[in-house]
């Protein structure tokens, strides 16, 4: 048993000596995703890396699915970056061990344990409906769409165009995910291609405007529940 731990230690130390002498530093791989989606690339605004309370590396805007930041010593770090729903968003990574480290940041994340949101969609009443007004301008297009969706019994059915479908609770979750970033929309973004949602509820109208380009919620649920591109 002396000679185990004895063996550990030994090897621990090489381990560092050998990082040391050859400049092995901690690296960690990011990787930038949207938990709505497998497709790749996506475009960010900037990834920040602090420790000690000072910035210590960054990466400017791009279209990217990963970067790498190398030679990171051993201690705490603090990644911001800015979300599409352009919230600063920080996430706290300790560097223990002269390693890869592999972490995840979401481009859609909302903090949905410490905000209160109460959707449309757990609202309705037995045979209550309500509908979202989808209309998209830019260069070279103008669409208009709209997806009702009502509540009949205990089951909550979606109209698209021609088509209806009773949604699962999968679906339910996706609906209720997609009211819950409707409301977080960005108005501050300049894209040539400008999204309305109009959300309509008995005489409620809440209107929203989408200028960033990254989001497309509505394109999502569409292909998602309708498997429609266009």
């Amino acid at each position: 048993m002396k000679w185990r731990f004895l063996f550990l230690i030994c090897f621990a130390a090489a381990n560092l000596f050998s990082s040391i002498c050859f400049g092995q530093k901690a690296s960690m791989q990011i990787h930038i995703y949207d938990n709505r989606t497998s497709d790749t690339p996506f475009y960010y605004d900037r990834i920040s890396i602090y420790k000690n309370g000072k910035i210590f590396n960054d990466s400017n805007a791009r279209y990217s699915s990963n970067e790498t930041f190398r030679n990171l010593d051993t201690g705490i770090y603090f990644i911001k970056y800015r979300s599409f729903f352009n919230r600063d968003e920080t996430k706290k990574i300790v560097i223990n061990n002269y390693k890869k480290y592999q972490v995840d940041l979401c481009l859609n994340y909302i903090d949905t344990v410490n905000q209160v949101f109460n959707p449309l969609i757990l609202q309705l009443k037995n045979h209550d409906s309500y509908q979202i007004i989808f209309r998209s301008q830019g260069c070279d297009h103008h669409t208009q769409d709209t997806l009702l969706i009502t509540k009949d019994d205990t089951a909550y059915i979606a109209l698209f165009r021609s088509k209806s479908k009773k949604l699962s609770e999968l679906e339910i979750k996706m609906i209720i995910q997609f009211e819950h970033e409707l409301k977080h929309i960005d108005l501050g973004c300049n894209c040539r291609t400008a999204d309305y949602y109009t959300v309509e509820y008995y005489n409620t109208k809440i209107y929203i405007l989408d200028k960033c380009c990254h989001w497309k919620g509505y394109n999502y649920i569409k292909r998602e529940l309708f498997n429609i591109d266009r």
